[in-house]
């Protein structure tokens, strides 16, 4: 016994309670990003729906003739949005020849020039919350003779 080494082949108590803090906050930051990663992914793939919704639209509106003095439910979308989304007309802005005006049910049709601008929105949501995608075009009257 005298002059006889102990050797310590195991870890302590105190060792191996540090080691699994250690890989308890490892594994916690590790599930917290793959977890953003997923919310983020599910936010990418609404708006990209949506840009795709409103650009759609506005190429439908873009066909469609010209209304003098258009009112927000004029340009209606053909094709319905998905469930849990919605498409609008914000505003029609038309153009009298010095500033674009806001069309209201009052606008005179002289007044209105060939020119509007629309402001489109596809809206949607879903579990990570509510995308919106807002879209401004122009649209242009259709020169007859005489113009």
């Amino acid at each position: 016994m005298f002059g006889s080494r102990q050797t310590n082949a195991g870890e302590t108590l105190v060792e191996t309670l540090v080691a699994v803090a250690l890989l308890g906050i490892a594994a916690t930051a590790v599930i917290g990003s793959v977890t953003m990663g997923v919310r983020v992914a599910s936010m990418n793939v609404g708006n990209g729906t949506n840009q795709n919704l409103t650009r759609n639209w506005a190429e439908q509106i873009e066909a469609m003739p010209y209304d003098l003095c258009a009112q927000t439910t004029v340009y209606q979308s053909v094709v319905p949005p998905p469930t849990g989304t919605t498409l609008s007309i914000t505003q029609i802005r038309y153009w009298d020849g010095a500033a674009y005006q806001v069309s209201t049910p009052a606008c005179v049709d002289a007044n209105d020039k060939g020119l509007q601008e629309i402001t489109l929105l596809a809206q949607s949501t879903s579990a990570t919350g509510t995308q919106q995608f807002p879209l401004v075009i122009v649209k242009r009257r259709e020169c007859v003779s005489g113009c």
